[in-house]
């Protein structure tokens, strides 16, 4: 994770272990079916450029397994959590329709410059207090559309 701008600053060893990052190799999953495997609501801002230039808090699950095909049509499982399981969960929910937007705190919705401005570097508790926003209500399964 890298801002740019006037603020900008690279994610530090802390930053990444905070969000459960680490490298992942290139993949193909064709017709993936995602089952949440650890429902702890983890949650971070997100963007997309489906809806470019703008970030919002979403939770997710901390982790997920994945059921599809590969790029032999070879059934392939893989299990993933933190920003990983982020990544699937948001990418998955582009093939049912579903953009962040559509899970995002809508309070926390802001230009990237914005999010830039006001919150980098500050933790989601940090953010959500100073928005004046609840603590986070129990992550609703990727199957409950309601």
């Amino acid at each position: 994770w890298k801002a740019t701008g006037a603020r900008s600053r690279v994610a530090t060893p802390a930053d990444l272990a905070t969000r459960e990052r680490a490298p992942v190799a290139f993949h193909v999953l064709i017709n993936p079916r995602l089952v949440v495997e650890d429902p702890t609501p983890v949650e971070f801002h997100e963007g997309c450029l489906s809806v470019n230039g703008f970030a919002a808090l979403v939770s997710r699950a901390r982790g997920v397994r994945v059921e599809a095909l590969d790029e032999q049509g070879q059934p392939v499982t893989l299990s993933a959590r933190g920003w990983y399981a982020r990544i699937l969960q948001h990418e998955v929910d582009h093939l049912e329709g579903t953009l962040y937007v559509d899970r995002m705190e809508t309070r926390s919705f802001s230009t990237q410059d914005n999010h830039r401005r006001h919150w980098l570097g500050k933790s989601t508790a940090q953010v959500r207090a100073a928005l004046g926003l609840a603590e986070r209500q129990e992550l609703k399964s990727p199957e409950d559309k309601s």
